[in-house]
C-alpha cells in the first residue's frame, strides 16, 4: 500500500513539474529562428521592390506578347 501511494505521488509530482516546464520550454524555442528568416523575408522583399525594369506594361494579354 506504502508503494503505491508513495508511486502515485511521485508521478503526479513528476507531471506537475512537467506541465510548468513545457510553458517555458516551447514559448522562446524558435523565437531567434523566426526573426531570422522575418529578416531575410525583408532583405529579399526590398531587394525585389528595389529591381526597375522600365520597357514592362501590365496589359490584358501574355507576359511575353
Amino acid at each position: 500500500m506504502l508503494t503505491t501511494i508513495c508511486t502515485v505521488t511521485f508521478c503526479i509530482v513528476i507531471l506537475i513539474l512537467a506541465f510548468f516546464i513545457k510553458k517555458d520550454l516551447y514559448t522562446n524555442e524558435h523565437e531567434a529562428d523566426i526573426s531570422n528568416e522575418l529578416d531575410t523575408f525583408d532583405t529579399n522583399f526590398k531587394a525585389i521592390q528595389e529591381i526597375e525594369i522600365t520597357d514592362y506594361q501590365l496589359g490584358s494579354g501574355h507576359l511575353y506578347k
